[in-house]
């Protein structure tokens, strides 16, 4: 029997007692964070910060390892702003490379505030790692105030004003202003407004938006009085801000018309001539367009029916103007002839109405005529006893009277005797 000198001697441990070696230690992975491994994107694009209210932010966090031993089952957990965030696993082959390894998070940042929040990622190996010292990254990322935006708009594209020849229009739009993506800001807008014709025009002043949503805003026009229905103008209302640092602005635009009025006047240099009976004249009469848009006017002799029972007659040179501009004005002639009766004197004044309607104005089922007098004086006698066309029944009844008068007492006369005669 062989004793082990060392065992007499004690202090070592005797190999014969030591439990035996069945093979070599196993080789732990190395995993580590390569150098700016924690890669943040938004929307595809790599960026160390996104405007408050992005929704996701995508981090992948790049593995490698040194060795010796090949990773079993490593997963990479992630904590950001001191909170942890969660546990993902370290894809091999990640994006289709060979040997590439990483691990993907998707981080909600929707809600969160403004800030700069410190992201950390830790990888480890199930089996161990022969170097945790080298296993951590820290990165920052920022979420920064967003810059606002509005959008401006007038809830009529095209309004009309309603004027005269002596009293302006005024016309009054509504229309709101949407703010978005204030977060916790205050936006002071601004608004102007102008036309491109220099027509007097009024804006809500200022609008101060604390949170999300619409404001109603309102603006006028002032369109000057008998201004032309051609006319046009355009108003523009102008907003502008200030958003960190950033001039925000935008306009929105309106077309104002003019609603058309309907006017006329009607003159004559001789508005009443004087003539002898059985004889005519001729009136020369303009009619102007005191309106603010082309017009149109038919004309007829307001009482030719009284006329002609007198045994009188007036006619018109034309029946209708046709477009006459605005300001402007066209002529036609009035024909009088008075009764061919035989007279043995006359004194008097006949009257006769001309009247002119506004065609336009009937299309927009109004009704603006103007009756316009204009006087005929018949002074004199007319003897036509050349024409026993003329001689009316009373007349010749009145002849055959004064004749056989004439007769009886003629036949008396020669009846009586001389003595009584004297």
């Amino acid at each position: 029997m062989l004793v082990c000198i060392l065992c007499l001697i004690g202090g070592t441990a005797c190999p014969a007692l030591l439990p035996a070696v069945t093979g070599a230690p196993a080789s732990l992975p190395d995993l580590y964070i390569l150098q700016d491994g924690i890669q943040l994107t938004v929307a595809d694009t790599e960026t160390p910060s996104a405007p408050v209210g992005t929704a996701v932010v995508n981090v992948t966090v790049h593995i490698g390892n040194k060795g010796p031993g090949n990773l079993t089952s490593a997963n990479v957990t992630l904590t950001i702003n001191g909170t942890p965030y969660g546990v993902s696993p370290v894809l091999v082959g990640y994006g289709g490379v060979q040997g590439a390894m990483a691990a993907v998070f998707s981080w909600n940042t929707g809600e969160l505030p403004t800030g700069t929040y410190p992201v950390l990622a830790v990888v480890n190996d199930s089996a161990g790692d022969a170097n945790p010292l080298d296993n951590s990254m820290e990165t920052n990322f920022t979420i920064a105030p967003h810059a606002p935006g509005f959008n401006l708009a007038l809830d009529s594209a095209v309004v009309e004003a309603a004027i005269t020849e002596s009293a302006p229009g005024e016309v009054n739009l509504t229309g709101n202003i949407t703010v978005a993506d204030l977060y916790g800001q205050t936006l002071r807008i601004v608004l102007t407004s102008s036309t491109d014709i220099g027509w007097v025009t009024s804006v809500t002043s200022t609008v101060n938006a604390s949170v999300d949503g619409r404001y109603p805003i309102t603006a006028s026009v002032r369109v000057p009085q008998g201004t032309s229905a051609s006319q046009l103008g355009k108003l523009t209302v102008f907003a502008s801000a200030r958003a960190l640092g950033e001039e925000l602005g935008g306009s929105v635009e309106a077309l104002v018309t003019v609603r058309p009025y309907f006017r006329l006047t009607m003159y004559t240099s001789q508005p009443a001539i004087e003539i002898t009976p059985g004889s005519s004249c001729t009136f020369t009469i303009r009619l102007t367009n005191a309106g603010n848009a082309n017009d149109s006017y038919s004309l007829e002799v307001r009482n030719l029916n009284e006329l002609v029972a007198d045994r009188e007659m007036a006619t018109l040179s034309r029946l209708t103007l046709d477009r006459v501009r605005a300001s402007d004005f066209a002529s036609f002639d009035v024909v009088f002839r008075s009764a061919e009766d035989w007279t043995l004197s006359k004194d008097e004044t006949t009257t006769i109405v001309i009247r002119a309607t506004s065609e336009g104005a009937t299309q927009y089922k109004q009704t603006v005529a103007l009756n316009f007098p204009i006087y005929v004086h018949e002074k004199g006698s007319y003897p036509a006893g050349y024409n026993l066309t003329t001689i009316s029944a009373t007349t010749v009844t009145l002849a055959v009277v004064l004749v056989v008068g004439l007769v009886v007492w003629r036949q008396k006369k020669k009846n009586v005797p001389p003595s009584e005669e004297e």
